[in-house]
């Protein structure tokens, strides 16, 4: 009996720290593209790790955060937005110069947020 209540204990306590959040994961995952994007070689890679980006973004922009913080949470993702649609277009253009000066502001943005937000 008792080994069952340990097990049954461990159980509990791995099923609660393998919980997925949503917010978190989707941070982690424009984190590490944003990472990727910094240190791509090619063109190619680049444009692979910016579509993994957009798709994290759309993720966390859906995702709500403590009331007294979700205004300020909110406006960096609209910056982001701003700037991501930004780098589409040059992008688009074939601008890659332009691209990696905007995704400069986008590390710059991403500072400022994670600062007011008190995120490490």
């Amino acid at each position: 009996m008792k080994n069952w209540l340990m097990v049954a204990a461990l159980a509990v306590g791995v099923t609660a720290c393998s919980k997925h959040d949503p917010l978190h994961d989707s941070m982690e995952d424009m984190g590490g593209a944003f990472k990727a994007i910094r240190e791509s070689q090619t063109d190619e890679a680049l444009l692979s790790e910016w579509q993994h980006f957009k798709d994290a973004l759309a993720v966390a922009k859906a995702q709500t955060v403590a009331p007294e913080d979700q205004a300020k949470f909110d406006e960096g993702i609209q910056k982001l937005e701003q700037l991501s649609a930004q780098v589409d277009t040059a992008l688009a253009a074939g601008d890659m110069a332009g691209a990696k000066a905007l995704l400069k502001q986008m590390g710059e943005a991403r500072k400022k947020y994670h600062d007011a937000l008190g995120v490490d």
